[in-house]
C-alpha cells in the first residue's frame, strides 16, 4: 500500500527516488540508509515508480515482458512492506495530459537535434543519452531509424519525468537527494534538476567487491563538484545483501552506518576516502585517508604542450568517435569554417584508452571531409593522442586558442579533463566564424586536405598537402 512519512522536526529532509528497486542491491541498500536517516531525526521520503514507456532495466536485446511492469511494481511494494519503508508513487506527480505534449514535442525534434534536444532549459537530450546508448547496445547506431525512434521515445519519457519530478521537488522541498547510480535517464533527469536548484545529490552503487560507494555532486557555483566515499558493507564481508533491522541502524549501533549517515545529513564528519582521477573525474577505488593533493597553480609548468608544427592558431574538440552524429556536427558546423584558412588547425585528442584506433579515427574523419566538405577542399586536422600526464592538461590549453564544446564534452567521462584545459568554449559554428575574422588572416587558394598525427612518444610532424596523412614522427 502507498504510504506518506510524516514530517519531523530535523532541518535534514533526504528524498530517496527509486525507479529502478528490483534491482541488485538497490532495495537493501536504500531501506537501509533510509531507516538509518530517520533513526537519527531527518525526515525521509521515498518514491517508487510505477510504469514509463520505457526502462533501464531492459534493452533491445532484452526486451520488457508485457506484464514486467505489474511484476516489479509488486516486487517493489513487498519489499518496502518487509523493509518497513514507507513510500509512495511516481504516478502521483504524474499529469496525464502531458504525455501528449511530450510525444509531441520528441516527434518534432530534428534528427541532427537529437543529442542536444531541450525543452526550456531542461537538457533532456544529453540526460537521456546514456539510456539510449544502453538500449541499443550492440543492436543499432544512433542514426539508424531503430536508433532514432529510441531516441524520440527516452526523450519523450525524460520530459515526462522531468515535469512530474519538478512537481514532486515542490512538494517535499527535499535539501538532499538519494538516487542509485544517477546515470540511468530518469535518475539523470532527477538528479540534474536537482542540482539546477542548488542541492546536493547523493549516488550510491555497490561495486563488485561489495563494498558501498556513495558520490556526492553539488554545484556550489557554475562547476560540478564530485566527493566520494567508500566503505565496507555485510555483502564484503560475505554476510547476506539484506536491509539492516531498526536495531542495527540505531546511532551508535554500526559504525560504518554512522559514518555514512554523517555523510547524507552532511555533518562532514568524515572526509572523502576516494581520489578522483583528474581527467574522467570517476573515483579511484583505492581508500585513502585524505583528499589528494591539488596542484598549486604558482608552481604549475606554464610552458605549452609541444605540438607538431603547423598554423598558429589552433582549435581544440574531444568527439566521440562513436557517435557519427557528433563527429557529422563537428565537421559540418566546426570544421567548415577553418576550411582554407592557412593559419588556422582544427586539433582533435583522442584518448588512447577510451577512444577507438588511431587509424579507424582517422578513416572516419576523411570519409566525413569528403562527403560533408567536398574532396578538394583544405582542412588541416591534428590528432592529438598521447597521453597527457596528470597535472599537465593545462599545458595542451595553453597552446590552444579556444576549445569546442561538443554534446560529449559534458559527459562525466570528458567533462574533468575539458575542465582541466582552461580554455574558452566554442558551442556555435557562428562563434569560431568571429574569433577567426580577429586572429586569423584570410584564407589562400589551396585544394588539399591535411590530417597529422601527434605521436604517442615524440611530437609528430605536419603533412602539408594531399592525401590524408596518418604517420607520426618516432
Amino acid at each position: 500500500m502507498e504510504q506518506d512519512a510524516p514530517r519531523n522536526s530535523h532541518p535534514e529532509r533526504l528524498l530517496c527516488f527509486s525507479p529502478y528497486t528490483t534491482a541488485p542491491d538497490c532495495a537493501s541498500t536504500e531501506a537501509s540508509l533510509l531507516h538509518g536517516m530517520a533513526a537519527r531525526g531527518c525526515e525521509v521520503r521515498h518514491v517508487l515508480c510505477d510504469g514509463m514507456p520505457t526502462c533501464d532495466l531492459y534493452t533491445a536485446k532484452e526486451p520488457r515482458a508485457q506484464n514486467a511492469c505489474v511484476q516489479c511494481q509488486a516486487a517493489a511494494a513487498v519489499q518496502a512492506h518487509f523493509s518497513g519503508t514507507s513510500f509512495h508513487w511516481f504516478s502521483r506527480y504524474q499529469d496525464p495530459r502531458e504525455a501528449t505534449l511530450a510525444a509531441d514535442w520528441a516527434a518534432q525534434v530534428p534528427d541532427a537535434d537529437l543529442v542536444t534536444a531541450k525543452h526550456g532549459d531542461w537538457e533532456i537530450g544529453r540526460w537521456v543519452n546514456h539510456s539510449v546508448r544502453r538500449h541499443l547496445m550492440g543492436t543499432a547506431s544512433f542514426e539508424s531509424p531503430t536508433g532514432r525512434a529510441a531516441y524520440r521515445q527516452h526523450l519523450e519519457v525524460g520530459l515526462r519525468t522531468a515535469f512530474a519530478f519538478e512537481r514532486l521537488l515542490d512538494d517535499v522541498q527535499p535539501t538532499s537527494l538519494l538516487v542509485y547510480e544517477g546515470r540511468g535517464a530518469p535518475l539523470r533527469v532527477a538528479r540534474e534538476m536537482f542540482l539546477a536548484r542548488s542541492g546536493r545529490v547523493f549516488a550510491h552503487e555497490i561495486i563488485d567487491d561489495g563494498r558501498l560507494l556513495i558520490t556526492e555532486l553539488s554545484k556550489p557555483e557554475i562547476a560540478l563538484r564530485r566527493r566520494c566515499w567508500i566503505f565496507d558493507t555485510p555483502q564484503a564481508a560475505g554476510g547476506p545483501a539484506r536491509p539492516l533491522t531498526l536495531e542495527e541502524v540505531s546511532p551508535g549501533a554500526d559504525a560504518a552506518l554512522d559514518q555514512i549517515c554523517s555523510v547524507l545529513a552532511r555533518e562532514d564528519v568524515i572526509e572523502p576516502n576516494l581520489a578522483l582521477d583528474p581527467m574522467t573525474q570517476r573515483p579511484v577505488l583505492s581508500p585513502r585517508e585524505t583528499p589528494a593533493p591539488t596542484v598549486s597553480t604558482a608552481v604549475r609548468d606554464q610552458s605549452p604542450w609541444p605540438l607538431a608544427p603547423g598554423p598558429k592558431h589552433r582549435f581544440l574538440a574531444w568527439p566521440d568517435y562513436r557517435d557519427t552524429t557528433e563527429l557529422e556536427l563537428l565537421v559540418d558546423v566546426f570544421g567548415r569554417q577553418l576550411v582554407g584558412q592557412s593559419d588556422a588547425q582544427l586539433c582533435l585528442r583522442r584518448d588512447p584508452i577510451l577512444d577507438p584506433p588511431h587509424d579507424e579515427c582517422v578513416a572516419m574523419l576523411a570519409e566525413l571531409h569528403q562527403r560533408l566538405l567536398g574532396e578538394s577542399t583544405d582542412l588541416s586536422v591534428l590528432i592529438v593522442d598521447e597521453s597527457v600526464p596528470e597535472g599537465q592538461v593545462h599545458r595542451l590549453g595553453l597552446a590552444m586558442e579556444a576549445g569546442i564544446e561538443l554534446p560529449s564534452s559534458l559527459r562525466e567521462d570528458r567533462s574533468g579533463f575539458i575542465n582541466a584545459l582552461e580554455l574558452p568554449l566554442l558551442r556555435r559554428g557562428e562563434e569560431l566564424r568571429q574569433l577567426l575574422r580577429l586572429s586569423v588572416r584570410q584564407p589562400e587558394p589551396s585544394r588539399t586536405v591535411a590530417v597529422a598525427a601527434q605521436g604517442a612518444s615524440t611530437p609528430g610532424f605536419w603533412s602539408p598537402a594531399g592525401t590524408v596523412q596518418t604517420t607520426a614522427q618516432t
